[in-house]
């Protein structure tokens, strides 16, 4: 929101301007028009992102229990889920997710439900005296429903390896992204202080000067994005290998 009202603020000068050389016949009501029409672009992106932040801050709100945002430093370092100790080794944070997985553990405990079932089946006609015509089809069941919900779990243990395996692999490539987007960055902050020198020197006009700020601002804002989805991947590894959400505690195998 703050990068959009720098943008906004910036793009009405140049529209003001883009009027006077419009008037003055130094450019064309194309290039006139394309200014006003970027000042109501940016008001829109504002007044979209504004409202985004309203319904964020009051789900916010109600998942800490606050009434008032102003007692939480959301900048603190320890907030973010990047700076916590994951394991470097995928196999290890594998590992972990399956160890710490309720869906796994279910598993466990319906062939636990199931082999009590099976044993049940076998036993029953030693009390009863004999082996009526359907216990071996009552047994084949059994055993089959075991194998069924064996094969289930293994199922549930690929797939939550595969997840593990797949936000790793995304999370290393948004980090190399942000390694070439910091370049990018630091090419637009050059640039931008080169379009100041120039216009400070009067080699340079008001308008260049402010579309290369604009262009850092796009760039800047892109950094923020990437930041941020490379935090949400952070956060689903952190809820996949079972670590607790309010203590920030990484699990062991």
């Amino acid at each position: 929101v703050e990068s959009l009202q720098s943008e906004l603020s910036i793009r009405k000068v140049i529209a003001e301007r883009s009027k006077e050389a419009f008037d003055l016949g130094a450019i064309s009501f194309d290039d006139f028009y394309l200014a006003q029409r970027f000042v109501v672009a940016a008001k829109t992106n504002l007044v979209n992102a504004t409202e985004v932040l309203k319904n964020d801050e009051f789900t916010l709100k109600l998942l800490l229990q606050s009434n008032d945002l102003s007692e939480f430093d959301l900048m603190v370092e320890d907030l973010y889920n990047a700076s916590l100790a994951f394991p470097a080794d995928v196999n290890e944070a594998m590992d972990i997710a399956v160890k710490h997985s309720l869906e796994v553990e279910q598993f466990d405990y319906l062939i636990q439900a199931a082999r009590k079932t099976k044993t049940g089946v076998a036993v029953s006609w030693i009390s009863w005296g004999g082996v009526g015509f359907d216990y071996f089809a009552k047994v084949s069941v059994a055993r089959s429903e075991i194998k069924k919900l064996q094969l289930q779990k293994e199922k549930a243990i690929i797939g939550l390896r595969n997840q593990v395996a797949t936000i790793y692999a995304e999370i290393e490539k948004l980090k190399e992204k942000l390694t070439f987007h910091n370049e990018l960055l630091e090419m637009s902050k050059n640039e931008y202080a080169r379009a100041q020198e120039n216009y400070n020197n009067q080699l340079g006009t008001l308008l260049t000067l402010k579309a290369a700020e604009i262009s850092l601002i796009n760039v800047q804002r892109d950094s923020r994005r990437m930041q941020y989805d490379l935090e949400l991947k952070y956060l689903k590894l952190k809820r996949v290998i079972g670590a607790n959400m309010l203590t920030n505690e990484i699990p062991k195998i």
